[in-house]
């Protein structure tokens, strides 16, 4: 189990410091509850996580009925399920519990927050101070 940085998987960026879910650089809005059931899963990729896990780990063992788990699982697979691929994430093992049914690939957080855009971003001011410094220095000399 690896759960620091960011998980990866159908095209979802799972930040778990930030409790941010993202798709394209895109917020997706999730539940306390919804989030915490992702992380969970996605700490745990492809295998069965039980009910009892589950209800420990984002109920903390609170007095909740069955349904509140069933209600958070289904109200999750419809935020995911409004984008491709989103819809065959979270996965029913029956008279057991759920599973994260996709490939997950964790990043470190060390990399986990530079996109392309804030690294071309970076390269292009890099780029413009190494250009000023050069005219700068070509007219000292002429």
């Amino acid at each position: 189990m690896n759960s620091t940085g960011t998980a990866n998987f159908a095209g979802f960026m799972l930040d778990p410091a930030a409790r941010r879910l993202t798709r394209h650089g895109r917020v997706i809005h999730l539940t306390p509850k919804e989030f915490d059931l992702l992380a969970l899963l996605a700490a745990h990729p492809g295998d069965a996580v039980s009910k009892e896990e589950i209800h420990h780990a984002v109920w903390h063992d609170a007095m909740v009925e069955e349904g509140s788990l069933t209600q958070t699982v289904s109200l999750l697979r419809k935020a995911l399920s409004a984008y491709p691929g989103g819809n065959a994430c979270i996965e029913t093992v029956a008279r057991h519990g759920y599973r994260l049914a996709v490939p997950v690939n964790w990043a470190s957080a060390r990399y986990a927050r530079w996109s392309l855009r804030s690294v071309l971003w970076t390269a292009a001011i890099v780029l413009l101070a190494l250009l000023s410094a050069w005219f700068y220095f070509a007219s000292l000399l002429s």
